[in-house]
């Protein structure tokens, strides 16, 4: 029991050790290095969407640099709202607080919470190692070209970087392209930052759910014969109510505007790697590179089924709140505890939710919705290319 107990302070130490590598830690004034990866970070996909300039027009050439460019505005944006958002870094430190406090009445509620840190723990575990394994095969794919050269050489060799970008002369000498491919290394933590900056966001939606199932497994357990004088009791369970809600809120408000850029990228992202993953399907002799963009869409679709999954977790819990108001024994209650109550239903009836600016609901019914917008777009691809 004491090792489930330490589930949530090793959750979130993994969380900030992997993020303050960067200086990405909402809670760490490491601005200094903040700036210095962001700095690299912004040359590349500045060089990026160079190449996207040169390239338009060449509809194939701007699908591949699309490919990396849409995916890495979206970290970048990410990694910005993580550093400087106010609002984010009081989540973080009232989630820890709650920890440590550890407020529990029985070992039901005790169980409640940590379950939800469990399914974190595991969604860490999961998301950060197929994520970490699928930025290293990537990168190294390029690598691959020029080894095969190497190896049956061959007098042309073809010089492959491992992340699309402009170079302002041409690359011919193969000691330059090692010093360019091993420059392009920090750019594998940086896009693996995208899957650390999702299981942050789990954590504190999954500690928002395990509080609401306290707050629910109390009020159906309310006894009806409770004296009229001990309303600190109800009141108690109203302002945690309330306390949790607004942390839910905020944490959509926070994000909403983000994940809305994530969701469009994410499907234009699943529609280009599909179409790819087509596109090369006939050439058997590219099996890697098939294996390296399915692996790839597989990690992109393991990203948002974790949005999914959480916000759907956290309907539930809100409802069951309504739920478990109706349930208890309230018609044998003081009439205070009755108002309260009533109270109480009002604010869940409502269903908390996140959401990608209000126009998209995370739950597991939209996730096939993104699917199958995704399946559309690799249609018209098929069509127009």
């Amino acid at each position: 029991m004491n090792d489930n107990n330490d589930i949530p302070k090793i959750v979130f130490k993994w969380n900030k050790l992997f993020l303050s590598i960067g200086g990405n830690w909402p809670l760490e004034p490491a601005y200094f290095r903040f700036s210095i990866w962001m700095s690299f970070f912004t040359l590349n996909i500045s060089l990026l969407y160079v190449d996207l300039y040169e390239v338009f027009g060449n509809l194939e050439q701007m699908l591949l640099n699309l490919s990396d460019s849409v995916i890495q505005s979206l970290i970048l944006a990410k990694l910005l709202l993580f550093r400087f958002s106010e609002p984010l870094a009081r989540l973080i430190t009232d989630a820890q607080e709650d920890i440590t406090a550890g407020e529990f009445g029985s070992l039901e509620e005790k169980k409640c919470f940590l379950e939800y840190y469990q399914r974190g723990k595991i969604f860490y575990q999961i998301t950060m190692s197929c994520v970490v394994f699928a930025v290293h095969v990537y990168f190294f794919k390029g690598l691959e070209t020029y080894l095969f050269s190497v190896w049956n050489n061959e007098t042309t060799t073809s010089f492959v970087l491992p992340y699309r970008t402009k170079l302002f002369f041409n690359l011919t000498s193969p000691n330059t392209y090692i010093i360019l491919y091993i420059l392009e290394y920090p750019m594998v933590y940086i896009i693996a930052c995208q899957g650390a900056t999702i299981c942050l966001l789990v954590t504190l939606i999954f500690h928002v759910c395990g509080q609401l199932a306290i707050v629910s497994y109390k009020i159906q357990h309310l006894r009806g014969n409770l004296p009229e004088h001990e309303n600190r009791i109800i009141k108690s369970l109203i302002e945690k109510h309330v306390k949790y809600v607004r942390m839910a809120r905020s944490l959509d408000d926070t994000f909403q505007f983000v994940l809305l850029l994530e969701v469009a990228g994410t499907t234009v992202i699943l529609g280009l790697t599909c179409y790819n993953i087509i596109a090369n399907s006939g050439d058997l002799a590219d099996i890697s590179t098939l294996c390296c963009f399915a692996l790839y869409a597989s990690s992109m679709i393991l990203l948002l089924y974790g949005y999914c999954f959480v916000g759907e977790c956290l309907i539930h819990e809100s409802t069951k709140i309504h739920e478990a108001c109706a349930q208890c024994t309230w018609y044998s209650m003081p009439l205070i505890y009755q108002k309260a109550l009533i109270m109480c239903m009002l604010c869940a009836q409502r269903p908390l939710q996140l959401t990608a600016a209000k126009f998209y609901v995370f739950s597991l019914d939209s996730f096939s919705n993104v699917i199958k917008t995704s399946i559309a777009y690799v249609s018209m691809l098929r069509t127009v290319v």
